[in-house]
């Protein structure tokens, strides 16, 4: 089973929802992905937090640099940015570097296009299969859905 959640930095409820997704990684590891999509509704800052994310995502760094900031209440992009990147083997990527380059940005862009031709107005949204949820249910109900999600396909599965 996939969970694609939009989210944005900045958002104190995706920070939760985070923690939640991050717990439910850990659980259903073997039957559950995330998929995390950008939808920077909360200003330039969410931005530039969005493509430093997706930088560090090219060096498969995304869910250090991600758990990084949403562990604090006020993000330091930069010294945030430099204690991931330097986990490379090879010369870190600066943060100026990243911002400066447009791929990362067409990637926020091409997810906050996609939210909104989803009709999403909000952050946390969630795809969970066939269901779509739009902000922060609460941990139980998140865990909930993807319990019954996960015993659906399991039920619907051939023997």
């Amino acid at each position: 089973m996939t969970i694609v959640v939009f989210s944005d930095f900045y958002c104190p409820f995706c920070r939760l929802a985070a923690e939640d997704l991050a717990e439910l990684r850990r659980s259903y590891q073997d039957n559950l992905a995330i998929v995390y999509r950008h939808f920077p509704v909360s200003g330039v800052e969410a931005i530039d937090v969005a493509q430093a994310s997706e930088c560090a995502a090219t060096e498969g760094l995304f869910f250090p640099f991600h758990d990084a900031v949403f562990a604090t209440d006020s993000v330091d992009l930069a010294r945030t940015f430099g204690d991931i990147m330097s986990r490379r083997d090879r010369e870190p990527l600066s943060l100026e570097q990243c911002l400066a380059d447009t791929t990362s940005l067409a990637m926020v862009r091409r997810d906050a296009l996609v939210a909104r031709d989803l009709g999403l107005t909000m952050t946390p949204s969630f795809l969970i299969n066939h269901l779509k949820l739009q902000g922060y249910p609460g941990t139980a109900r998140i865990e909930g859905l993807v319990k019954g999600v996960l015993r659906e396909t399991t039920q619907d599965s051939p023997q």
